[in-house]
């Protein structure tokens, strides 16, 4: 019983010992630990300040090197030199094709696919707007100038041609085609709108948009009483049609009210939108640039460049915009597609004053 009473003893004691000195024994090892995590977040936190010091001086180095400009005298607004390449190389090279090679190019799928991937919705950071860097742009031999607007799709600027004497060129900053602002309308309840406070301030306060031209159907807009930009800028909403159905009475009258607006000073600059931009707007920017004086090849790369937004391959000049030419020359039968555009204007009751003070606002000497 001794001995039982002993082992029993004995083996009490030694779990007792082992309960009590565990905490004791483990202490120090947590201790431990604590002292390595710590000096590996002083020792993280001094790579990230030195990752981020040296990432400042890489930048100050490159404004340096590339010689950037000061705009309107703001140290804190500074663009690249203007000689820099503001288009991708193969967009350059599909600009410059032939109409006959890039029309077969244009129903390629997979050609269109790589412009798209490669030259359009990446494109050089030099030839996206930036803050207030539009407002110093030059007008460049190649357009289109393609603009980065957050939610806004097909967004790009009207101006950039030369006229086809090669005389004159369309003003940019005046007029700025685009894809919807908001989206469809349903249940008479205006769409969500695709515009953060961010794209509204470049819309408004950067490229000064006064207008809001929507060229959407009613049923696209039922509820819409004001721009999705916000209340400063003019909604105006102006159902149209496209491509040889223009010539309706209902598209003819609509034409005659956006051209008197686009010939009040006090409206521009305006932006131009139907759904995707590449249609109606389409449309309605090949009958303007036709009034300007605008090469038929030019105008045609203009409607073209809308393709490379999307991969929709009913978007063909056979199903669009060769109806469109078709139906002016068998209309008006004039020496030339801009006459039948002129006179297409004038059959909507523009005056020929209205399009002289139309060209007077949208065309600038080549220098």
């Amino acid at each position: 019983m001794k001995t039982r009473n002993s082992e029993k003893k004995s083996t009490t004691s030694d779990r007792d010992r082992v309960v009590k000195e565990e905490p004791i024994d483990l202490l120090p090892m947590n201790v431990a630990f604590t002292a390595i995590d710590a000096g590996y977040r002083r020792a993280r936190a001094f790579f990230y300040a030195a990752v981020a010091v040296v990432a400042v001086g890489l930048a100050v180095a490159a404004a340096v090197h590339y010689n950037v400009l000061t705009i309107h005298g703001s140290s804190s607004v500074r663009m690249p030199k203007s000689d820099f390449p503001l288009l991708h190389q193969e967009w350059k090279d599909y600009l410059a094709m032939p109409e006959a090679p890039r029309r077969l190019c244009f129903r390629d799928m997979s050609y269109r696919s790589m412009l798209c991937m490669r030259a359009w919705k990446s494109p050089n950071p030099n030839n996206q707007f930036i803050g207030k860097e539009y407002a110093a742009w030059i007008t460049e031999d190649i357009p289109p100038r393609v603009l980065c607007v957050p939610g806004v799709v097909n967004i790009r600027d009207f101006g950039g041609w030369k006229t086809e004497d090669g005389t004159k060129r369309v003003r940019q900053g005046i007029i700025i085609r685009s894809g919807e602002l908001n989206a469809k309308s349903y249940y008479h309840t205006p769409g969500r709108n695709f515009l953060n406070i961010h794209s509204q301030q470049i819309l408004v306060k950067q490229l000064g948009i006064k207008t809001d031209i929507d060229l959407r159907w009613d049923n696209e807009v039922e509820g819409m009483k004001q721009s999705p930009i916000g209340p400063e800028v003019e909604w105006k909403h102006y159902p149209w049609s496209l491509y040889q159905w223009i010539g309706n009475q209902p598209e003819r009258e609509t034409f005659f009210y956006i051209f008197r607006d686009l010939i009040d000073r006090n409206n521009l600059p305006a932006l131009i939108h139907c759904v995707y931009g590449k249609d109606r707007t389409g449309t309605l920017c090949f009958i303007l640039q036709g009034i300007l004086g605008v090469s038929d090849d030019d105008k045609l790369r203009d409607w073209e460049a809308s393709a490379f937004w999307f991969n929709d391959m009913n978007f063909v000049h056979q199903k669009g915009i060769d109806g469109l030419v078709q139906w002016l020359k068998e209309t008006y039968a004039t020496r030339s597609v801009n006459e039948d555009c002129v006179a297409y204007a004038k059959s909507c009751g523009l005056t020929d004053d209205d399009i002289n003070a139309f060209r007077q606002i949208m065309l600038e000497d080549v220098q």
